[in-house]
């Protein structure tokens, strides 16, 4: 082939024209196959990032049960981060980074009206509830910031203390 190719165009040689015909044809093949390829993983980093993200958010409710199980009076009000120190959970500062991913975790104290019931406000505080919130946030390259936020009550079980149980009505049939 090569031999046929020089014995037939050598003497002529290649044109710029020519040159660029070529380098237009393998831009365009090698940009049809590295943007599956970029796409592809940029996706899965993302999609991996998610999946981290779940997992911490697992960790953390985990975590502040622990520190709960330890000793409530621990749980203070506020914005934390969680870190794990000599095999034990404790709230740090405001919040923590782990691989890219913020979390803060903030605790509120509950309020309940006088038939026991949480109210969000107009009640009286109640010591022995918390309203726990688990935010975490991360910015996948390329793309928005995500963030899952999700919430729960946590009760002190080793002080039920003096609310009444409401008790939900029973229909009459």
């Amino acid at each position: 082939m090569m031999i046929w190719f020089l014995k037939n165009y050598g003497s002529r040689g290649f044109t710029l024209m020519e040159l660029m015909v070529a380098i237009a044809i393998f831009a365009t093949i090698a940009a049809g196959v590295a943007v599956p390829i970029i796409s592809s993983h940029l996706s899965s980093l993302g999609d991996r990032q998610a999946f981290q993200a779940s997992t911490m958010l697992t960790e953390s409710w985990e975590a502040v049960r622990s520190i709960r199980n330890r000793d409530w009076a621990e749980l203070l009000e506020g914005d934390h981060g969680l870190s794990l120190v000599g095999g034990q959970w404790v709230m740090t500062g405001n919040s923590d980074i782990e691989d890219g991913i913020t979390r803060v975790v903030t605790l509120a104290t509950s309020e309940r009206d006088t038939q026991g019931n949480l109210v969000d406000v107009g009640g009286a505080n109640d010591p022995d509830t918390k309203k726990v919130t688990l935010s975490l946030s991360w910015q996948p390259p390329y793309s928005s910031l995500r963030t899952i936020v999700a919430e729960s009550l946590l009760t002190n079980h080793k002080n039920p203390g003096a609310w009444p149980i409401p008790i939900p009505p029973v229909p009459i049939p």
